[in-house]
């Protein structure tokens, strides 16, 4: 069988290879994956299917057929690593320009510090905003900010999946940015 799929593969290499150019145009991944890196993959798909090729009517088909589904694999998996968390500069409307997201994060960073280098009046600031949150809140801010959790580790840490993390976060996020912005519109 694995010798049958190689066989249709060799065979129809050209085709295969045009068509799959075709599909990652299409999909928008010119710039992430080639027509034989596709190929390969779905070499590699294919072979690991082979207990199937007895009931395969169209073979031909069921390689393209594995190519799209590999793509797509490919598109949603670059969707979900270009979806990105609010940087923290966001919560900062004033001072985003001047200050970078290592800048902003070493003012969150102030109340954990052993070395408290900066001003009184900073760090009241931010523990100020701080203890405007939830208690829940301030501690996954504390573990994505001061303990530098990935949103796998964040969730593990929460018991939760990495989905639910990344929400938790993003709202504890959006609660502080909107308490940073009533106490600048006050002052």
């Amino acid at each position: 069988m694995p010798d049958d799929i190689s066989r249709i593969i060799i065979e129809h290499h050209q085709t295969l290879t045009r068509l799959f150019q075709l599909y990652i145009r299409r999909a928008g991944l010119s710039d992430q994956v080639t027509p034989d890196d596709l190929l390969n993959d779905v070499t590699v798909v294919a072979m690991s299917k082979a207990h199937e090729w007895p009931h395969i009517h169209n073979p031909l088909a069921w390689l393209i057929g594995i190519g799209i589904n590999q793509l797509r694999k490919r598109r949603e998996s670059l969707t979900k690593q270009r979806q990105r968390e609010p940087f923290v500069r966001d919560m900062y409307h004033h001072v985003e320009e001047n200050m970078s997201d290592g800048e902003l994060f070493d003012l969150i960073n102030l109340l954990t510090a052993p070395d408290l280098a900066q001003t009184i009046e900073t760090k009241t600031l931010v523990s100020g905003w701080l203890a405007l949150l939830e208690p829940e809140e301030q501690r996954i801010l504390e573990l994505a900010i001061v303990y530098e959790l990935d949103g796998k580790m964040l969730a593990k840490e929460l018991g939760c999946s990495a989905g639910t993390a990344r929400m938790r976060l993003h709202r504890a996020l959006k609660r502080l940015r909107a308490l940073i912005g009533e106490t600048t519109h006050d002052t």
